[in-house]
């Protein structure tokens, strides 16, 4: 786990033939009020979890998330943030846990999540989504007790585009 204010630059892989859970994340131990962030490309050829517990900011996903990772689970108590718009992973995602937080994209960095990826918002989770000047995120299917916004503070506007490759959900 990372502390907050510390960027990662270097480029990590999880290797399809592993076993046992993979978590990548961050949590408050550092000092100060920066986000923790990787900056370089995530390549995750099986499921991972991605575990903020980053109170003061959020763990910044900004490198590119590529590779047939099944299930993406997103977890922790706050924020976690994808800001790059050439993701091109395989799989779907499950945001889960209470305080939980997803924001696709940040500021303009456009659409961050695959458009054929179903996303699941389990209750106490949100989905934020938060592409300046109407921004559009599209996804295959959404489904969930969880919560959708936009970001809360500014003006963002984006939108929230469902039922891309006629998926349901």
């Amino acid at each position: 786990m990372l502390g907050n204010r510390v960027d990662i630059s270097n480029r990590l892989e999880v290797d399809g033939s592993g076993t046992g859970q993979v978590v990548i994340g961050a949590d408050n131990s550092g000092s100060g009020s920066d986000p923790a962030s990787y900056l370089g490309s995530l390549i995750l050829n099986r499921p991972v979890t991605i575990l903020s517990e980053v109170s003061e900011d959020r763990l910044a996903i900004d490198g590119q998330i590529s590779g047939q990772v099944g299930l993406l689970t997103i977890g922790g108590v706050s924020r976690t943030t994808f800001a790059n718009s050439g993701n091109d992973f395989v799989g779907d995602i499950l945001v889960t846990g209470n305080g939980a937080i997803l924001q696709a994209s940040v500021a303009n960095a456009g659409e961050t999540i695959p458009d054929a990826c179903d996303v699941t918002v389990d209750a106490g989770a949100t989905l934020q989504l938060a592409a300046l000047n109407n921004g559009v995120e599209t996804i295959a299917g959404l489904n969930g007790a969880g919560r959708v916004r936009t970001y809360p503070n500014g003006s963002f506007g984006s939108r929230l585009i469902v039922g891309f490759g006629d998926a349901n959900g």
